[in-house]
């Protein structure tokens, strides 16, 4: 089907605006350390309890990589998680987990490092002229949004560290700092 001349115009003269914030400044990630017996599964249990927790649908949540290596012992691991929640029709805030350890094949103990980053990523999409545009972004962020967006940075820096400790307790995870204590 061919493009009408109008909705082509108007295709071409979109823009958007984007800001990011980073929901764990100044330190931008949280590291969580596990050692102990099946180290892959409470990997799994943790990322699965993200959905109930942050209270996000089956599309707001996705494990979209899984590494495995078994051909020594122990076995090497790497997975990618990935929660995104809406807070408003401009903001969202995305949560990216890693995970990468190892379990020994005998034993069945190993351990693993998860980092957590937490940004609110808010989109603005215009039709028109950039200055008008970005002018018109800039009076209403600046007469309403703001103090919104910062509440959403506030709730998921509050969220996230919610979050950890929850893990921790459940699970006897350490902090990065901790356990760069014990081991150091």
């Amino acid at each position: 089907m061919a493009e009408s001349g109008a909705s082509k115009f108007i295709a071409e003269r979109r823009t958007e605006i984007r800001i990011n914030d980073d929901c764990l400044v100044p330190d931008k990630q949280l590291l969580l350390r596990y050692t102990g017996l099946d180290p892959f599964r409470v990997a799994k249990k943790i990322t699965e309890s993200l959905r109930p927790f942050f209270h996000v649908s089956k599309a707001g949540w996705n494990w979209y990589r899984l590494n495995w290596d078994a051909s020594d012992d122990p076995i090497l691991f790497f997975s990618r998680w990935w929660v995104v929640k809406r807070y408003s029709h401009f903001s969202r805030m995305h949560i990216e987990i890693k995970v990468q350890g190892s379990v020994s094949k005998t034993t069945n103990e190993g351990q693993f490092t998860m980092t957590l980053n937490a940004r609110i990523r808010t989109e603005w999409k215009g039709v028109g002229m950039w200055p008008l545009t970005k002018l018109a972004w800039e009076l209403y962020s600046y007469f309403f949004y703001n103090k919104a967006r910062m509440s959403f940075i506030e709730n998921c820096r509050n969220s996230v560290n919610e979050f950890v400790n929850e893990v921790k307790r459940a699970y006897s995870l350490e902090t990065g700092h901790a356990a760069a204590v014990a081991v150091g």
